[in-house]
């Protein structure tokens, strides 16, 4: 069902309350934008991993920074940690200079090799950190909200029109046809959250007069949900101390029918043929007839599938509806009958079920085969519903007929008894009966073993896998009625209308969750905050570390030659050192980060020739020179250039 309402899905920011106002922060966002967000975590996480580096850079090299002489390798490590680009070239320059120095410096390859996996640790760990970010979104869940465009509960108009109740059970058919189909996709194989606390009970207390259950005092079949949580099971989102618990019961078994059935002729066109013969049982009127149900016995003849009629029990204080007998009547529950006839269908072993109950030996063929032990075989149950609170167990209403308990009574607050009233006025369409209720045979598991008007064998237990059948398509409607409630219900046949009882917060339309599929997309803020906060607090202390560091240096008075050699190993320094000792350029900044030249002077590159060592020179190509080369810088600047170096380098 989750499908049906993805065009419903909210998306913005909220709060799961599954998981509490801080860890609960959720964003869901339609899948296209979800992908974009998820892209940028993973480059912002890799960005700060870069950053971070940097950081680490700074710390190492400050660290290693010393008044003592050191060898080239070391200097040259140091100019490669303060100019890093980025943890996976840096460690391939360590990983050349160990190669280069391999004959020429002690140890080259130990000295680079911490400095390798100091690199490679975190570039791996910020590596998996970028792609692990998109789990964010499996911290979020799959859940979301849905805003639908009408909210509320859905009735046949209320002027009492023949339109108005088709429609009524037109509506009441398709979700129950919906239901089913979710029912045996869901709760057969698996167990559904609805069923988590569920219990059965095969020897429970006839529901009815004694002596009235076919099978004894203490065999009827009971099935009781237990607590079925509103927010967990329904996904009503609230607070832990806004929830609501529900609970319904469902007590069935086969009945004697035979003491209230008659068998008569047909009167008029509408009963059958002249001449049939009706089967009448009367279990109390139903306000249009005296009678409860009657069956034309000609289906017995021509009819090679099941047939099914239920009825339940209407509204004792104005006596509409079905009105029961007393043996059959409960003011603490809705009582509902189903009137089963297996109407020409042959099986090919006995029946010992006793609902589906079939002894009759019949030959076919030379086959033998068993018919029904009877043409109708009666069903009994009682639909009993509860609501408590989610935080007191003893605030509870009557197991009873929830539709006629004071809620008021109970000790709820305003956002509890806004869940109660929403899940009273759901269960209206959610009772056993509405699982059965215009859907005939088809409502039965055993038509599915009937082809041609032959049956297979059935088990002893039938009539149970029926009514638990049942019990699942009512828990099936029970989601997709909270779930109807806030998108708005869909397929609506005329006579059928949208209510909202002024009485009933709009809260109640904004807070439904659901299970969404791949076109959204949730992402727990709290994660996106820490990303985006310790990331971000990686890329701005980079920014300033070196100044941080210069500032503390400075006030302290220690480790002005670690600040020194960090602007000296700078890159622009070290070109400015080039140029200086190459004659070129009158600079100055030479302890800043960017040195300078005075405004408007002009120079070539620096180019070096023989590189093998053997016949070095440094030149500059001015703009004016085309290939030339100039000599070494006159030693006096040379002299002062190499002193100046050493002053910045102290």
């Amino acid at each position: 069902m989750a499908s049906s309402t993805e065009s419903y899905i909210y998306t913005g920011p909220w709060v799961n309350w599954s998981h509490g106002l801080i860890r609960g922060a959720t964003l869901t966002l339609p899948r296209d934008s979800g992908g974009l967000l998820i892209a940028f975590l993973a480059l912002f996480v890799g960005l700060a991993g870069s950053c971070f580096w940097y950081i680490l850079c700074y710390f190492l090299h400050q660290s290693r920074a010393s008044r003592e002489k050191k060898d080239a390798l070391h200097h040259q490590q140091q100019a490669i940690i303060r100019n890093n680009a980025g943890p996976a070239v840096t460690a391939w320059e360590f990983l050349r200079l160990g190669w280069y120095w391999r004959s020429a410096a002690q140890n080259p390859f130990w000295r680079s090799l911490s400095l390798v996996v100091l690199a490679s640790l975190n570039l791996s760990v910020f590596g998996v950190a970028s792609i692990y970010s998109s789990e964010i979104t499996k911290a979020a869940g799959n859940e979301s909200l849905i805003r639908g465009s009408t909210c509320g509960f859905w009735l046949a108009r209320p002027d009492g029109s023949v339109e108005g109740e088709f429609g009524y059970r037109s509506k009441s058919l398709g979700d129950a046809i919906s239901a089913a189909s979710y029912a045996r996709a869901c709760y057969n194989n698996t167990r559904h959250i609805l069923e988590c606390n569920q219990t059965v009970n095969a020897n429970a207390s006839c529901p009815f007069a004694p002596g009235r259950c076919m099978m004894g005092a203490n065999a009827a079949y009971e099935m009781d949900t237990g607590p079925i949580d509103s927010h967990l099971a329904l996904g009503i989102n609230a607070r832990e101390k806004d929830r609501i618990t529900y609970r319904k019961r469902v007590t069935c078994a086969p009945i004697f029918g035979r003491d209230v059935g008659r068998l008569e002729n047909a009167t008029d066109q509408n009963n059958g043929f002249p001449g049939d013969q009706i089967l009448r049982y009367y279990f109390g009127s139903t306000g249009v007839a005296n009678h409860t149900y009657q069956y034309n016995t000609r289906s017995l003849v021509g009819r090679w599938d099941y047939s099914l009629y239920n009825v339940e029990s209407g509204d004792p204080s104005t006596g509409q509806g079905w009105q029961p007998i007393p043996q059959l009547s409960r003011t603490d529950a809705q009582v509902s009958l189903y009137f089963l006839s297996a109407n020409a269908i042959e099986y090919t072993a006995p029946v010992d079920d006793p609902w589906f109950s079939a002894h009759e030996e019949v030959l076919f063929d030379n086959i033998t085969l068993w018919a029904p032990d009877s043409a109708v075989r009666v069903l009994g149950c009682i639909d009993q519903d509860q609501v408590c609170s989610a935080t007191d167990s003893k605030q509870c209403t009557p197991l009873g007929m929830l539709a006629y308990a004071d809620l008021n009574a109970l000790n709820l607050n305003s956002a509890q008894l806004e869940t109660a009233r929403r899940v009273l006025l759901t269960i209206l369409h959610i009772g056993i009966p509405k699982s059965t209720d215009g859907r005939g045979g088809l409502a039965l598991r055993a038509q599915e073993k009937v082809s041609l008007g032959f049956g297979q064998p059935l088990p002893n237990n039938q009539w149970q896998i029926e009514v638990s059948h049942w019990m699942g398509i009512s828990m099936a409607k029970l989601q997709q009625s909270v779930v109807e409630w806030a998108s708005g219900p869909t397929n609506l046949p005329a006579g059928v209308e949208v209510f909202l009882p002024s009485d009933i917060s709009i809260a109640t339309c904004l807070n439904q969750k659901v299970r969404h599929s791949g076109d959204h997309v949730s992402f727990s803020i709290v994660g996106m905050v820490i990303i985006f906060v310790v990331g971000g607090a990686f890329i701005l202390l980079s920014l300033v570390i070196d100044k941080i560091g210069g500032f503390l240096q400075w006030l302290s008075g220690r480790g002005r030659h670690r600040r020194l050699q960090w602007i000296a190993n700078e890159k622009l320094q070290l070109l400015r050192l080039a140029y200086e000792g190459a004659g070129k350029g009158a600079w100055s900044g030479a302890k800043d980060i960017v040195p300078l030249t005075e405004p408007g002077q002009l120079f070539g590159t620096l180019e070096g020739e023989d590189m093998d060592g053997r016949n070095q020179r440094v030149g500059l190509m001015t703009a004016s020179q085309q290939g030339g080369h100039e000599e070494y810088p006159p030693d006096p600047k040379w002299k002062n250039a190499v002193s100046h170096v050493a002053e910045v380098s102290l």
